[in-house]
Parts: structure tokens; C-alpha cells; sequence
């Protein structure tokens, strides 16, 4: 399978501040930052607060109140406070979807003080739907798009996890254990009747115990998503 991938957006600078190519590999496996700015609260407009950040394209300054001078930061994408939920989601899934589309593990981690927009940034309001499920209905219509001699397999787990606990939000009774593993090959499995040839990678952390739910279309995993 064949999926595009642009070129243009795949650049790095070296030591020298030179510009060159990653490659596709290194493209996708490079942990890339974003940053929403939040909103000032009715609380803080009705007080005649002012925010001391600034966005420009991908640069984001902080300043100093009183002087005025400027820190900046600079990032792989910067969402100012009127930006939609849509509008993120566009930005990202040009290299998020085909990551995945090509076989690469995709994560989304989101990092921030209390009641600064995180969970709705990720799973949505009332108002509007969160980038994780737009992302994931990006991959559905890409599999839409593909010849009929590819076949997709898509689990669907989902489990709520803290300091102290780790809940499975399909089967809340469900016991579950972190687990890290060492390297297993084909001839240390115990389980005579397990037939596969997969390795586990030494390291690896697994969840046992939690549940996985076969999804073929996009209507069956938005089930999942609103129970």
C-alpha cells in the first residue's frame, strides 16, 4: 500500500542550521509538540485581564507584564484560543492518519494544569466532537480508500488509568495488571495451542486483562465511543 507522504513538511535543520531531509521512518518515530492557547475565563474578562502570550505561526512568546520583554518558544504547531476543534484536527491528521495508515504506533498525550481545556480538546464538548474521534474517523474513510486486497484488523480498547488504579471502561469488574515483559520467542511460549510466530518485545508494557472490541466500520466504533 501506497501512501502519500509530503516531502516538504519532512524537514529538519542540522548543527549549522542547514536544512535537510529526515527520512519517512524518522518523519513519523520524531515526537512532535503542539500547544492550545486557552481562553481568558468570563471570571478573568469581567476583571479586565489581558493574556501575556502571544502567537505567531508556530512561535509562541510569553512576556514579561511590566517590561514587556519576550520569551519565545517555538513548536510544531501553536492553536490560538478562537481555533476549532476542526481546525486542529486538520493540521494534525496530515501526518497522524498516514502514520498509522503505514503501520506505525501513534500516540496522543496531552500535558497541562487543571481545567485548561485537555479533555476537551481531545474528547469534545456538547458543542463540538474532540480531535481523537476526528482523527479516528480520518482513518476509516482512509481504509474506505483502499484496493479490497488489504485487509484491516481494528481492536478498540478503552480504560481509565491514575496513580492507583486502572479501570476498564467496557468491563468495569474486570481485574486489571500492568505487566512488562521480557523477550519471548516462538519456543518459550508455555501455551501449546498459542500458534502464532509474534515475538514480545523485551520491555514491552502490557494492560492484561483488558478487553478488546472488534470494530469494522466507523458507526460501530461510535458506539463504543458514546456508551
Amino acid at each position: 500500500m501506497s501512501v502519500s507522504f509530503d516531502a516538504s513538511q519532512n524537514e529538519s535543520k542540522t548543527e549549522n542550521g542547514e536544512e535537510q531531509q529526515m527520512s519517512v521512518e524518522d518523519y513519523y518515530s520524531t515526537v512532535k509538540v503542539a500547544v492550545r492557547l486557552c481562553p481568558l475565563t468570563e471570571e478573568e474578562a469581567g476583571l479586565n485581564r489581558h493574556t501575556i502570550v502571544q502567537i505567531e505561526d508556530t512561535t509562541l512568546t510569553v512576556y514579561q507584564p511590566n517590561t514587556r520583554e519576550g520569551i519565545p518558544y517555538d513548536f510544531h504547531h501553536c492553536f490560538p484560543p478562537d481555533f476549532s476543534q476542526k481546525q486542529i484536527s486538520d493540521e494534525l491528521k496530515d501526518y497522524i492518519v498516514p502514520a498509522v495508515m503505514e503501520g506505525y504506533n501513534v500516540c496522543l498525550m496531552s500535558y497541562g494544569p487543571a481545567r485548561t481545556g485537555k479533555t476537551v480538546t481531545f474528547f469534545g464538548s456538547y458543542e463540538e466532537a474532540g480531535i481523537i474521534r476526528m482523527l479516528l474517523k480520518e482513518v476509516f474513510t482512509e481504509i474506505g480508500k483502499t484496493s479490497d486486497s488489504y485487509q484491516y484488523t481494528i481492536k478498540f480498547s478503552f480504560w481509565d488509568m491514575n496513580s492507583t488504579e486502572m479501570v476498564d471502561l467496557q468491563n468495569i469488574e474486570a481485574k486489571l495488571k500492568l505487566r512488562r515483559t521480557k523477550k519471548v520467542t516462538r519456543k518459550d511460549k508455555v501455551n501449546e495451542d498459542d500458534d502464532s510466530d509474534e515475538e514480545e518485545e523485551e520491555g514491552t508494557i502490557y494492560i492484561d486483562g483488558l478487553s478488546e472490541s472488534f470494530v469494522d466500520e466507523w458507526d460501530n466504533l461510535t458506539d463504543y465511543l458514546n456508551n
